[in-house]
């Protein structure tokens, strides 16, 4: 009989749906309150606190600081910078070389000197660190330090040459061309700007020619850009390398033959302009 009323006292609680089953912990944190704040993390850009960048060495093999000329200051506009670029000493010639054939020349090599930054502090200031005289190819130095990827050209135009001390003495048919440029860099990892060869130079002064240039990232191609080309600081050396380039590669003045020329010097006025206009 025990057994008997056992048997029907389970079976009326299953009946009834009086069995407890237990309750997991999850169901209590489904129905936890919850509260949200929000913070800002913030940067902020500014171009005025750029510092002015340095003149460093066209030849990519060597890191050594430059000496700053003064007679060669760099000079910016809106975080375009022209850091550098050398005149082009043609030497003295015989005005009798003419009678036999044109003239062409090539410039010589500039100079600039540079010092071994013995403490890394970025100034000349240790009786160790004396200044050393280089030769290095004729170049043009140049640093966009804009931030925007929206390219650059740097061009240039030359008035005729002129007699130093009587402008009415002219070099007629003189011309100026680049043969070679070589582009490199010592401390940027953006894609190189493209240098420009053989390259006629305007004697008029008044149109320009590119000599170097990258492209606008929003413009170019696919296949022909890179975000960064050209960002940070990029040397443009007129010949076949920053030093030792081959003599033909260089600069270049060409005079015709049986041209008339009087004793003197003469100059002629090269203008470098460094543009937001980027290449196409």
């Amino acid at each position: 009989m025990i057994r008997k009323t056992t048997k029907v006292i389970s079976t009326s609680l299953l009946a009834l749906g009086l069995i407890v089953t237990p309750v997991l912990s999850e169901d209590f944190a489904s129905a936890a309150t919850k509260v949200n704040k929000d913070t800002k993390g913030t940067i902020k850009f500014d171009k005025s606190t750029t510092p002015t960048p340095e003149p460093i060495t066209p030849d990519p093999t060597e890191t050594d600081p430059v000496v700053p000329s003064p007679d060669n200051p760099p000079v910016s506009s809106d975080g375009l910078w022209i850091l550098a670029i050398s005149n082009w000493d043609f030497g003295t010639q015989s005005v009798s070389a003419l009678s036999s054939g044109a003239l062409n020349i090539h410039a010589e090599d500039d100079t600039l000197s540079t010092y071994t930054d013995t403490n890394g502090n970025g100034q000349q200031d240790l009786p160790g660190e004396a200044s050393v005289s280089k030769k290095v190819t004729p170049y043009a130095q140049i640093s966009d330090l804009r931030g925007t990827n929206t390219g650059w050209t740097l061009s240039v135009t030359a008035s005729e040459f002129k007699d130093s001390s009587t402008p009415a003495k002219k070099i007629q048919g003189a011309q100026l061309t680049i043969p070679k440029s070589t582009v490199a860099t010592v401390n940027s990892t953006a894609k190189a700007p493209t240098g420009y060869d053989n390259i006629t130079i305007p004697m008029t002064g008044l149109s320009t020619v590119p000599v170097m240039a990258a492209k606008d990232k929003q413009t170019a191609t696919p296949t022909n850009f890179s975000d960064d080309e050209g960002m940070g600081t990029w040397t443009d050396s007129f010949g076949s390398a920053a030093k030792n380039a081959t003599q033909t590669t260089k600069p270049k003045l060409s005079i015709p033959q049986n041209t008339v020329i009087e004793d003197g010097t003469y100059q002629s006025k090269l203008t470098w302009t460094l543009s937001d206009t980027p290449a196409i």
